[in-house]
């Protein structure tokens, strides 16, 4: 179950499902996910609370999701006492040492995982030694991934996962492991049990698809089809695998070639991450619809699917329309998925960078705010690559050219509201001295300037004048 581009309400209602021990909730994906990055703290602690009560999760990553120090600690409380996890993913995220240092701890007291992954970390000396440590009690641990160039802890480290290998050998093949055991171990030997790692067809792990009659989807001969459930058959020691009736023929599906239908994927959703157990089968199915009904745009998140139709449809291009500005149009969520609404929303980016005051500037940047803007194309020959990037100049042309207009405008009347004035002054000017008599060139002086002086500077001027 993949969580990369999910949202919080979706992230936190999976990790709901993992304390109640749903039977979905087998693997859980969440590497490089937006929501875990910017509140790992928060989700770290609810995952772990979620974990001390799971007994079903067998595989776990949380790669590239800025688990720090403080995650890590909270996720060590847990992973102590687990015994059903068999594969964890922390690695590209921010461990420090301490960090580090507490997930060996909770490692040393793990009888369940079986790897371990802390790629791209900075291990030094005192760590490593702590995971040596940690193998004088682990012996379940059989393989270990991180960036480690410590000579004199390597060949330490990989000679005890060679001989947690072989304990894990020899107990499969049902022999006595016993004399491969440290030597801190032998006094009282643990009791180890044959673990492994469930299928998703098995009863106890499998998913939860319903009983006899229930809708599915399935692949058969490489297609996705809609299908209905009817059974499960086995033959000696093979798996069972599911009897799918597909437009009134019966096939033989292997579960990991099925997935529950839900009733959104039989809407048309502009944006896919409003589909429930989104799936490849159910996507595609989606992607179908529109694009007969001539909607070649879908949401996914933030990205834009664009499906070539391989004929013009004018009418789905409007600039007009697009370069209206109201309130309804700002709301991402009244936004129909267009290539034009990509144009619109870097343009609008650009325009409040440029519309605002220097320091507001200064500040939006310090913050991350109104960046420079970029559209990212991309998609395989023949997709419409080309006519989206002619779609995208268009609209910013069209865009810069009504805002550039509009600045002329407010210009044009601003010079004729200028000109009016200045025409009305002059002419005043001109019937005051027509109307005026014949006077020194000094009163005449005064007569001009009169409405523009005191009382007191009109007597100043008249004394000098004189």
């Amino acid at each position: 179950m993949s969580l990369q581009h999910a949202k919080e309400k979706t992230v936190l209602e999976v990790i709901k499902k993992v304390e109640e021990n749903d039977r979905r909730t087998q693997s859980i994906d969440l590497s490089g996910s937006s929501v875990f990055r910017e509140k790992s703290v928060k989700l770290s602690a609810s995952l772990a609370d979620a974990l001390s009560r799971n007994t079903r999760l067998t595989a776990l990553d949380l790669s590239n999701c800025s688990i720090g120090d403080v995650s890590a600690k909270q996720l060590s409380a847990a992973l102590a006492d687990n015994a059903t996890l068999f594969e964890l993913n922390l690695s590209y995220n921010k461990l420090g040492r301490q960090g580090l240092m507490d997930i060996a701890k909770a490692l040393s007291t793990n009888v369940g995982l079986k790897s371990v992954s802390l790629a791209s970390h900075r291990v030094d000396s005192s760590v490593a030694h702590a995971y040596v440590q940690m193998f004088y009690t682990n012996v379940t641990l059989l393989t270990l991934t991180w960036d480690v160039n410590l000579p004199a802890f390597n060949l330490k480290l990989t000679e005890m996962i060679n001989r947690n290998n072989e304990i894990n050998r020899l107990l499969l093949e049902g022999k006595d492991y016993r004399p491969k055991l440290p030597l801190e171990m032998k006094d009282d030997p643990p009791e180890l049990v044959e673990r492994l790692v469930p299928e998703m067809g098995d009863e106890e792990f499998g998913m939860e698809l319903g009983g006899a009659g229930t809708t599915l989807w399935c692949s058969v001969s490489g297609r996705w089809e809609l299908g209905t459930l009817k059974g499960s058959q086995k033959k000696g020691m093979a798996a069972a695998k599911l009897v799918v009736e597909v437009e009134g023929e019966e096939h033989l599906v292997e579960q990991k070639d099925v997935t529950r239908f839900e009733p959104s994927h039989a809407q048309d959703l502009p944006n896919m991450v409003a589909m429930h157990n989104l799936h490849e089968a159910p996507l595609l199915y989606l992607l179908q619809r529109r694009l007969k009904n001539g909607s070649i745009y879908t949401w996914a998140g933030d990205v834009l699917l664009s499906l070539n139709p391989y004929g013009p449809l004018p009418e789905l291009y409007n600039l007009s329309r697009w370069q209206e500005d109201n309130s309804a149009k700002k709301r991402e969520a009244a936004v129909p998925p267009h290539v034009y609404a990509i144009a619109r929303r870097a343009y609008s980016q650009l325009r409040e960078k440029v519309g605002m005051a220097e320091a507001e500037r200064a500040a939006a940047a310090a913050s991350g705010a109104f960046a420079s803007q970029s559209v990212l194309i991309s998609g395989e020959s023949g997709a419409g690559k080309t006519e989206a990037a002619k779609r995208v100049i268009e609209f910013l042309t069209a865009a810069s050219r009504t805002a550039k207009e509009a600045r002329g405008s407010m210009r044009s009347v601003d010079d004729s509201n200028r000109q009016s004035i200045e025409s009305s002054v002059a002419a005043a000017s001109t019937r005051a001295s027509l109307e005026m008599p014949s006077t020194p060139l000094a009163a005449v002086a005064e007569s001009r300037t009169a409405s523009f002086r005191t009382p007191a500077s009109r007597a100043r001027h008249a004394s000098l004048a004189a």
